[in-house]
């Protein structure tokens, strides 16, 4: 079997399945009022975070080697020290 990504906007997605281009599409859709802007190009993306208008989450080796104005931080699991570890209580 053979996997190939397509990344397209929804209508794009139904335009696909219709046209057997895909055989399977997910379209995640935002809860209301909380998606300002959109864009699929990478600068576009990195851009509008440099501006401060929102965030992204998006795969490591799609970053440019120097990044300017926007700070990069992973989402590796947080590992906490041995003796940190264990049950605690939260008020």
């Amino acid at each position: 079997m053979e996997v190939v990504l397509f990344e397209g906007a929804m209508h794009e997605v139904g335009e696909w399945i219709e046209s057997s281009i895909i055989d399977v599409g997910f379209v995640v859709l935002p809860a209301p009022g909380i998606v300002r802007y959109q864009a699929s190009d990478s600068a576009t993306i990195l851009a509008m975070v440099r501006e401060g208008l929102g965030i992204t989450l998006v795969p490591r080796m799609m970053l440019p080697k120097k990044l300017e104005g926007v700070v990069a931080l992973p989402l590796d699991p947080l590992v906490l020290p041995r003796e940190s570890q264990g049950s605690q209580r939260f008020s």
